[in-house]
């Protein structure tokens, strides 16, 4: 595994785990491909169009997430968490 692939790899990790997001999902809605985490656990190359793609797609989520309680929830996501705690549909 190059050093590029090593950084990119700890990238997903960070984001992995600070967003709660499954490595599969994760790999499925940043570039199409759910194998992608677990290809690359397994010291598998990345092209730098997907290492792009990656990048994109963590600084996107990163950029329209807050944090609470520790976990980085969608802000659409904790307005239904508000409104289901009032009882409403969101």
């Amino acid at each position: 595994m190059t050093k590029d692939t090593q950084k990119l790899l700890k990238e997903i990790e960070a984001f992995l785990q600070a967003s709660g997001m499954g490595a599969s999902y994760f790999g499925k809605k940043a570039t199409g491909n759910s194998e992608l985490v677990a290809r690359l656990r397994e010291n598998g190359r990345v092209w730098p169009e997907t290492a792009a793609k990656v990048r994109s797609f963590i600084k996107r989520h990163e950029t329209s997430h807050v944090r609470n309680s520790g976990r980085v929830i969608s802000e659409g996501r904790r307005q239904e968490r508000r409104a289901a705690k009032r009882g409403e549909a969101a």
